[in-house]
């Protein structure tokens, strides 16, 4: 009898938390390091006031819902040729650097604030711009950085074997004050 009880608490969890999907998770014990306010959103594009980037709040293939505030359809998946051959104008891949400013570090599961880039994808890990030229110690052109936003650490993956994620990013434009006209 307490066997056929563990086998059915067991489907019964399986049956509940193996969806495809996990909730983010966040641990208020550690400090926000990219907290809304920081970015000034316009639909699609939220500019990071810290970086001065402005970042597409949704990753490549998928497109910015304005009535929902959401991102709909599918991300690409792409090698990093195929990444660095993505950009549409005014944009381009991030590099490594600027990638790990928007990784939230009190989050995980994605670590990213969902409010800023409300990404469906699960945890993706995406392409940077910066190739490692070295890898335990030796010359290896065959690899670039990515982050994955499962835990937002850095690691390199091959270039050509690896399909990851694409969001890009853009140097925001200053515009200079007019000066005002006289009345």
């Amino acid at each position: 009898m307490k066997f056929l009880y563990s086998i059915s608490v067991a489907i019964l969890a399986a049956l509940t938390f193996n969806t495809g999907y996990a909730e983010q998770m966040c641990n208020d014990s550690v400090e926000v390091t990219t907290p809304s306010s920081r970015f000034e959103i316009n639909d699609d594009q939220a500019f990071d006031t810290k970086t001065g980037l402005v970042w597409k709040r949704c990753l490549e293939g998928q497109n910015w819902n304005t009535e929902l505030s959401q991102c709909d359809g599918n991300a690409i998946s792409v090698n990093w040729k195929g990444a660095l051959q993505s950009v549409s104008e005014g944009w381009r891949l991030p590099n490594i650097k600027e990638l790990g400013s928007i990784v939230e570090h009190s989050c995980g599961n994605p670590s990213i604030n969902l409010n800023v880039f409300p990404i469906e994808a699960i945890s993706p890990t995406l392409w940077s711009s910066t190739p490692n030229r070295l890898y335990l110690g030796q010359v290896d052109n065959r690899r670039a950085w990515a982050t994955l936003f499962q835990d937002g650490v850095s690691r390199n993956v091959f270039k050509s074997d690896s399909r990851l994620s694409v969001l890009l990013v853009k140097d925001a434009v200053i515009l200079e004050p007019i000066e005002e006209l006289p009345q």
